[in-house]
């Protein structure tokens, strides 16, 4: 019994490994501002889930343990079907693993990420109505936590857009710009900038991203904002 202890808590200590996190995250935005993408799809829960794997040995329960060890290796195939680019189809994608996840281990913190990360599937293979009736059950999942439930109403944001039911879409960036968190609302600013540019809106559009500009000059977006007011 004692031998599995100090097995299991080597195997934690291995995997508590902030450093290549923080080396992770660094690549993520330096390939959203390079690339000049938006934060969607593969990225709108990678971010989450790359902190979350990194310190899910402070689960103490055999259950969670279970989950995110089931989890994390979810992610990895997912990670590699998208540094692969062959994540075009549900086979690259690891779905029925994180199916297993929300079905089998329901009641532990990693069903919850595993629902963020299937919905995050659906929504880069355009099943966009999937994607968002997982992503509502996360804002269940998340409720009390302002920076998951930003995180949350963003990747929605993204889905309805990919419906182009733009209306909607800005209904869920406004709830980010409106709440009290800072957390992603740079991002929503720029959104919501871009969406009513896209409706024809210009005033509109102009009004946000000049929001950007003056309060977020941190965001990762500000470059294309620039270039978005100059042309």
């Amino acid at each position: 019994m004692a031998k599995q202890s100090r097995v299991s808590l080597k195997r934690k200590k291995e995997l508590d490994r902030p450093d290549s996190v923080i080396s992770t995250l660094s690549l993520v935005m330096n390939y959203i501002v390079e690339k000049k993408v938006l934060l969607s799809g593969v990225f709108c829960v990678f971010i989450v889930l790359t902190i979350v794997l990194s310190g899910y040995n402070y689960y103490s329960t055999k259950s969670e343990n279970t989950a995110f060890e089931l989890l994390e290796k979810a992610m990895f195939k997912y990670n590699s079907a998208v540094k692969d680019k062959v994540a075009d189809n549900f086979e690259s994608y690891p779905e029925k693993e994180l199916i297993n996840i929300i079905e089998n281990h329901s009641r532990t913190n990693g069903a919850k990420y595993a629902r963020m990360a299937l919905a995050d599937i659906y929504h880069q293979l355009g099943s966009y109505d999937k994607a968002i009736n997982l992503y509502n059950e996360s804002l269940k999942d998340f409720k009390g936590k302002p920076v998951y439930r930003n995180i949350v109403l963003n990747c929605l944001g993204y889905s309805y857009e990919g419906k182009k039911d733009y209306k909607t879409a800005v209904t869920y960036f406004e709830k980010i710009t409106s709440g009290s968190d800072r957390v992603m609302k740079g991002e929503a600013f720029f959104n919501l900038g871009r969406i009513y540019s896209l409706i024809g809106d210009d005033k509109k559009s102009r009004e946000f991203f000049e929001k950007v500009l003056s309060d977020y000059k941190e965001s990762l977006y500000i470059e294309m904002v620039k270039e978005k007011m100059s042309g």
